[in-house]
């Protein structure tokens, strides 16, 4: 049963892992081994200051205290330095008999959907000072039988007197 669990956890598109209350990795799945460039057995007993470089390791170490003292809410984005970004999930992690024994987690590289958003919010940021700029009034309207109005730019004041809400 523990090796088709293993086996399943290994599927997952993240790195995942549990961690003893000394931070020594105790779980580690194949996406968290593949990300280290270790094996489990390399990983295994092993700190975070013993796999990452000290930067790296100070974060995850600083998110697991503040895990295990109710401080934060389990999820932390991380600028990795490197030009790189990850999410971070972590929650306390208890044993069958409710006692703390660590903190379990996961994260992923959200380097890619960041710089999207990045230049989504840059092409937001000039549409909106191009549009404001721009004599009269720019509108876009559904193609529906009133021609709903979904936008309305700030000109319209200048035009009608009537702000675009």
């Amino acid at each position: 049963m523990i090796y088709r669990l293993q086996a399943v956890i290994d599927t997952f598109p993240f790195d995942l892992w549990c961690k003893d209350l000394e931070g020594r990795y105790i779980f580690v799945n194949k996406s968290f081994e593949e990300y280290t460039g270790k094996s489990r057995e390399e990983i295994l007993g092993k700190k975070d200051h013993d796999l990452y470089p000290k930067e790296e390791a100070d974060k995850y170490v600083e998110s697991d205290l503040a895990t295990l003292e109710g401080k934060t809410y389990g999820y932390y984005e991380i600028d990795m330095k490197n030009g790189r970004f990850k999410e971070e999930f972590k929650k306390p992690f208890y044993d069958e008999f409710g006692n703390l024994i660590g903190t379990a987690g996961f994260n992923r590289d959200i380097t890619d959907r960041k710089k999207l958003y990045d230049a989504l919010a840059e092409s937001e940021r000039s549409k909106s000072t191009l549009l404001s700029n721009l004599p009269g009034v720019a509108y876009r309207c559904e193609n529906n039988d009133e021609w709903t109005m979904t936008f309305l730019s700030e000109g319209c004041y200048a035009l009608t007197g009537y702000k675009p809400e």
